[in-house]
């Protein structure tokens, strides 16, 4: 199968699509790699079914790309990393494969964390971006939303608890 094609036909509406999806959580600087890996992907694993519209078909991966890269990138703030500090030479012993757990857990609380955002309005993503994930002062993301740091507090405390709420009807427990 010959991608190139079709990547040619398609590029302006696929880099379009991965930006506005990485744009709201500020990766949109990763737009090309995200095109890249969704073709890349296409390539290497070509559809077995008969695709009638190329171009819905790729947007459809890039989106679904776009998505584990936020996902990804929401782990490392919200969950733990894999990184797994260990001597080459040991053998996984029951302290390392319990460990190694943990962090899956971690991880994948951070990936439940990342879909639960959308329970949110943008504004209370932004107040959590800004206040959580970029350590801001609530001053300061009081000044920059025009409202007062009381109110800051307020939408943070009210999009904790929706995501409280979120994660608990999903059985997701820290």
């Amino acid at each position: 199968m010959d991608i190139g094609p079709l990547y040619q036909q398609h590029k302006d509406t696929l880099h379009r699509v991965a930006a506005s999806i990485l744009r709201e959580v500020g990766l949109q600087g990763e737009k090309d790699d995200v095109v890249s890996e969704a073709m890349l992907s296409v390539a290497s694993n070509p559809p077995t079914e008969e695709i009638r519209n190329w171009e819905a078909f790729l947007v459809r991966v890039v989106k679904n790309k776009a998505y584990d890269r936020i996902r990804a990138a929401e782990v490392r703030h919200f969950g733990r990393t894999l990184d797994m500090d260990h001597d080459d030479h040991a053998e996984l012993g029951d302290d390392a494969i319990a460990d190694t757990d943990e962090k899956l857990d971690g991880a994948r609380a951070g990936a439940h964390m990342w879909d639960s955002m959308a329970v949110l309005d943008e504004r209370e993503r932004q107040v959590i971006r800004e206040v959580i994930q970029n350590q801001r002062p609530q001053g300061e993301v009081a000044d920059e939303l025009g409202v007062s740091r009381p109110r800051v507090n307020q939408i943070l405390k009210a999009a904790l608890q929706k995501l409280r709420e979120e994660l608990e009807r999903k059985g997701v427990t820290r």
